[in-house]
């Protein structure tokens, strides 16, 4: 009998280290779950971030290209302007010369008379 009664608490004993086991198991399964939803929470609101960041980073580039557009627009007209001035110079400077060119042959023309 003495021997049935070591033997059931033996077994007993089996079946406390048993559930035991089985309970820090079961917590540490819980405990990494819980890390692992923790770690997806904070990566998902870093995606979020990222991805408002990175719309704005395209507003910004949207309205720096619009801005460039205007200015090369604006260049454009400039540069057509110059050139329209520059033609008109040179047609002064061209008159100008004749002018001096006449001028020094009225002046030579009096000097012989």
């Amino acid at each position: 009998m003495e021997r049935k009664k070591k033997k059931a608490i033996g077994k007993k004993e089996c079946q406390k280290d048993d559930v035991e086991r089985f309970n820090e198991s079961f917590a540490t399964f819980l405990e990494f779950g819980y890390y692992l939803f923790a770690r997806s929470e904070v990566a998902s609101q870093r995606r979020a971030e990222a991805s408002k960041v990175l719309e704005e980073a395209h507003a910004e580039v949207e309205k720096a290209q619009a801005k460039a557009d205007i200015l090369k627009v604006a260049s454009e007209t400039h540069s057509s302007e110059v050139e329209y001035l520059q033609k008109e110079l040179r047609e002064e400077h061209e008159k100008m010369a004749k002018l001096r060119a006449e001028l020094a042959l009225e002046k030579e023309e009096e000097r012989k008379a």
